[in-house]
């Protein structure tokens, strides 16, 4: 395997990750949306936004491989062409799978909190003059739940896998 082949291989990964999370989120956000407004045609223009620029990310992920691995010059400044399946280990694959894993926990929820802080600092500042409702602090623990343990698993990442590999 080449290391343009490994990437190409990354790459269809987050494309895949992107549109398992948009049609699980996707729908629940904007029936959320739904019930928390009458104005259905704003929230029709919305949806179809949301849906657009998401399928129009997972088919420039998909069909743009090369091109994005030329423009981030990811298969550049190795030392060989080819990765040795041989030469990687077992507890190396578990750890670069817990990476993945934590990383994808820290990404998809870091945006949230921040919007939810916001969302929260407005409320305590101005209360129901500028928001309609308080603040979700359900949400907001749990994506912060989510982050941390991202962290957790990224930083014991090693151990994490070791202790997989025993078992």
């Amino acid at each position: 395997m080449t290391k343009r082949d490994f990437f190409r291989l990354v790459i269809k990964l987050i494309a895949f990750n992107a549109l398992i999370t948009t049609i699980l989120v996707l729908p629940t956000q904007f029936f959320n949306l739904h019930l928390a407004s009458d104005q259905i045609l704003q929230i029709i223009g919305i949806a179809l936004i949301g849906i657009t620029v998401m399928v129009a990310l997972i088919y420039t992920l998909i069909n743009n491989i090369d091109k994005i691995i030329d423009f981030f010059k990811l298969d550049k400044g190795y030392d060989s062409d080819k990765i040795e399946i041989n030469t990687i280990s077992f507890t190396q694959i578990i750890k670069l799978l817990i990476i993945f894993i934590s990383g994808t926990l820290i990404i998809d929820n870091l945006a949230y909190i921040f919007v939810e802080l916001i969302n929260i600092f407005k409320y305590n500042a101005y209360g129901d003059f500028i928001l309609d409702e308080k603040p979700q602090y359900y949400w907001f623990y749990v994506r912060l739940i989510s982050v941390s343990m991202g962290f957790i698993l990224l930083f014991n990442s090693t151990k994490i896998a070791e202790y997989i590999n025993k078992k």
